[in-house]
């Protein structure tokens, strides 16, 4: 009989307070930085099946990061989260590729559904800029 192995989905959280993931989930494992510069050393090591991107970097500009993390990784599936995010930057974010934007952290369930990749059932946790 085949042995079927399980593997768990990696997250990478970049600029998102460590002490908000109050979740512990056997099929997830969030990795966390603060720094950009140590998510782009991460990012050139291990393969993330979802970058969760926040606004409180230690070392520069969200947006700087994410075109950074784009170049280097194209086809990487990256989430926002933030509670106070502005149309623009939820516009600024869909042009980048972003795949679901959250208004607060995520459940491991959300997180899960994210970093599943092509074929999710299209979290719908927010609605597209101009539509309320």
């Amino acid at each position: 009989m085949p042995q079927v192995i399980e593997q768990k989905s990696s997250v990478l959280a970049v600029g998102v307070e460590p002490e908000t993931f109050g979740f512990s989930d056997e099929a997830l494992t969030i990795h966390r930085a603060n720094a950009a510069r140590t998510a782009m050393e991460m990012l050139r090591m291990v393969d993330f099946d979802l970058l969760l991107v926040g606004p409180d970097m230690a070392d520069g500009s969200m947006w700087n990061f994410v075109r950074r993390a784009r170049m280097a990784r194209p086809r990487q599936r990256w989430a926002m989260v933030g509670s106070n995010i502005t149309e623009q930057e939820e516009i600024a974010a869909r042009t980048l590729g972003v795949t679901c934007i959250f208004d607060s952290v995520p459940s491991s369930d959300e997180l899960l559904e994210a970093a599943a990749g092509p074929g999710y059932s299209g979290l719908s946790v927010r609605s597209p800029a101009g539509i309320r």
